[in-house]
């Protein structure tokens, strides 16, 4: 019976492993343009041509991971507070574990012009 039990308790091991090789991960480091790292960015991925979206927001070391995503192209859009925001497309595969490293900038600069017009009498 113990046998048996190990054996079933193996085997449920091994399908369960299997599974979690379905899908790929994304791992990634959010930075400003000095290379400082950015905490608490805001990571949103939406799989090309589905429905699929998740979310993650980094660490206090600017870190992030997405784990069990599905196999394909991913818009990858990051933002953090007074910075703008970082868009790319990635790939993820099977069982794979892929590295991106984000870099922010500030935002653009917009400036507003008023015109201010005297008359002389």
């Amino acid at each position: 019976m113990r046998i048996g039990t190990l054996l079933a308790l193996f085997w449920l091991t091994t399908v369960v492993s299997s599974a979690q090789t379905l899908g790929g991960s994304l791992r990634g480091v959010v930075e400003d343009g000095e290379g400082a790292r950015v905490a608490s960015a805001a990571i949103f991925v939406h799989l090309n041509a589905s429905s699929l979206e998740r979310s993650a927001r980094c660490d206090d070391h600017g870190n992030f991971r997405m784990d069990d995503l599905k196999p394909g192209t991913y818009r990858v859009s990051v933002s953090a507070h007074g910075f703008a925001e970082a868009v790319a497309d990635v790939s993820v595969a099977v069982g794979s574990v892929r590295d991106i490293t984000v870099t922010l900038q500030p935002p653009a600069v917009s400036q507003t012009l008023t015109s201010v017009r005297r008359v002389l009498q």
